[in-house]
């Protein structure tokens, strides 16, 4: 869990286009506190993952959500569901079957 966690900081703090030295400065800790916390070398706090979070123009939901890298667009499949009638989204479930149960080469054919 640990590992997941300092995986998802570095994911949204590269993301921000920040450093470490840049991200511990503007949550105003020691300039190598981000480079500790990634290496695993020192806990954070709530307050600075909270702050990270923030600075780094994420949410709560996108962090502690389990495939962090796809938030986005599974966010925006379920946007754009929400705004189908039922019968769509029946068609969009089928095609989503047929999608699972094709093997990796044929998706391509498929998609």
């Amino acid at each position: 869990m640990r590992q997941k966690l300092i995986e998802k900081l570095i994911f949204v703090r590269e993301r921000a286009g920040l450093n470490r030295k840049e991200l511990s400065h503007k949550i105003n800790r020691g300039v190598n506190f981000i480079s500790k916390v990634e290496k695993g070398k020192t806990p954070i706090s709530l307050d600075d993952l909270d702050k990270i979070i923030e600075i780094c123009d994420s949410s709560l939901e996108e962090f502690f959500y389990d495939k962090f890298e796809s938030y986005g667009v599974d966010k925006e499949i379920l946007h754009r569901l929400n705004e189908i009638s039922p019968e769509s989204k029946d068609v969009v479930l089928s095609l989503l079957a047929m999608l699972y149960h094709h093997k990796k080469d044929d998706i391509g054919d498929v998609v």
